[in-house]
């Protein structure tokens, strides 16, 4: 019985946890905004790796776990990191 509470109070926790949401990118297009659930960084990391003042000290949180927001911009099919935010230590 004692195994039952147990696993029915870890089975009930694990439902009930949340997560916090991610802050997206901004894509800039025809004077729309959109909001990017995936950066194009994440496919091009070796672009911020290459900065490494930027990638030791950016500051982690829940909301932010890159530690950056990136503001795109497409111009005649190409984009273009107009603006990258992070705070820095």
């Amino acid at each position: 019985m004692k195994y039952i509470l147990i696993i029915t109070f870890l089975f009930s926790f694990i439902l009930s946890s949340k997560a916090t949401s991610q802050i997206q990118d901004i894509l800039l297009m025809n004077n729309d905004t959109f909001f990017l659930y995936n950066s194009p960084f994440a496919q091009k990391s070796y672009l911020l790796e290459r900065d490494a003042n930027f990638i030791n000290n950016r500051i982690l949180t829940t909301t932010n776990k890159r530690g950056y927001v990136a503001f795109w911009e497409l111009i005649d099919n190409e984009i273009y990191c107009d603006i990258l935010l992070s705070k820095i230590r």
